[in-house]
């Protein structure tokens, strides 16, 4: 890969059987999580759910043995991205690790998702960079939390079209031997990508037009697959049958929206049906426990609308 033999690659980082074996709750004090409003802050980092992207902060100081000015520039440049590159790995590792529990079902292996990771990473764009007056320089690194370079692809794909006998899921591109002096690939400079345009709602006549969700004061997480279940453990939602959704439309745009108020709910459209949750489940607390009654309630709805199957669901966590 390309990050072989720096001491930050990803077996380094976490270890290869770190990603699903390593306790959540001791990761996430060890980073430094903060939550405010739809943003979460992770070291150097921040994963903004509503924007749906991941940005990090790399810095870089130019050696001491520096011939020049603008070598020694240059060489600053440089660490701040491997910095950078370095903190979007984790923070991407712990987006991932959110969906552990959809991983083990689907038997998704921890070699995929690391290798998937890498990838997603390796196309980080450079969106703003500066010189500080001590010499430093930064960059911000930045990654879509979905689309097909974005770091859902690393699970969706298998989680919405499950393998069948006789299927194959495209490998990862096999590791190209790292050269004798190792490069680090320049990102993509350029503007954000942009936010993504939900289609037009199909009119679902005098009928709910999406579900919204709240959770409050539960400590729940943002997830890529979120679910819905009930107080016994059957799926409302999150969980999806072959050919049942639209697999691309839930790349791009992911299977839920995380909207900072029920009033900025998109997905939900003008009519939307709103339930409350009860509970959060699972080592990420990314379940989200809704009553029987509510559960009903989404089922009926969802059979005049098939706003379920259309992934027009926000969850709104307070």
């Amino acid at each position: 890969m390309w990050w072989r033999g720096r001491r930050w690659s990803v077996a380094g980082v976490w270890g290869k059987a770190g990603l699903l074996l390593m306790c959540l709750a001791t990761q996430a004090a060890g980073m430094g999580i903060q939550t405010v409003g739809n943003v979460e802050t992770v070291g150097q980092g921040w994963v903004n759910w509503e924007a749906s992207v991941v940005k990090a902060r790399g810095f870089g100081v130019a050696p001491r043995d520096a011939i020049s000015a603008p070598q020694a520039r240059l060489l600053a440049r440089r660490a701040a991205i491997v910095d950078g590159y370095r903190m979007l790995l984790e923070i991407g590792t712990v987006v991932v690790r959110r969906s552990e529990t959809v991983m083990v079902r689907y038997a998704i292996e921890v070699d995929t998702v690391l290798a998937g990771v890498e990838g997603v990473i390796r196309g980080a764009q450079i969106i703003d960079e500066r010189e500080h007056g001590d010499g430093r320089y930064e960059v911000v690194l930045q990654v879509p939390v979905h689309g097909v370079n974005g770091l859902s692809s690393v699970l969706l794909p298998r989680v919405l079209a499950p393998q069948q006998p006789g299927a194959v899921f495209p490998s990862p591109a096999p590791a190209v031997p790292a050269p004798a002096t190792p490069t680090v690939p320049w990102p993509q400079t350029g503007p954000p990508w942009p936010a993504p345009t939900l289609p037009p709602q199909v009119s679902a006549a005098a009928g709910h037009t999406g579900l919204v969700v709240v959770v409050r004061g539960l400590g729940a997480q943002r997830s890529m697959t979120p679910r819905l279940v009930t107080v016994s453990g059957e799926v409302v939602y999150g969980q999806w049958s072959p050919g049942q959704v639209d697999p691309d439309f839930a790349l791009r745009h992911g299977v839920a929206g995380f909207p900072r108020a029920v009033d900025l709910s998109r997905r939900g459209g003008a009519r939307p049906l709103v339930v409350h949750a009860i509970s959060v489940r699972g080592a990420a607390r990314t379940d989200i426990v809704i009553s029987d009654e509510d559960a009903a309630r989404i089922r009926q709805a969802n059979q005049a609308g098939r706003f379920l199957d259309r992934f027009l669901v926000d969850i709104v966590i307070e």
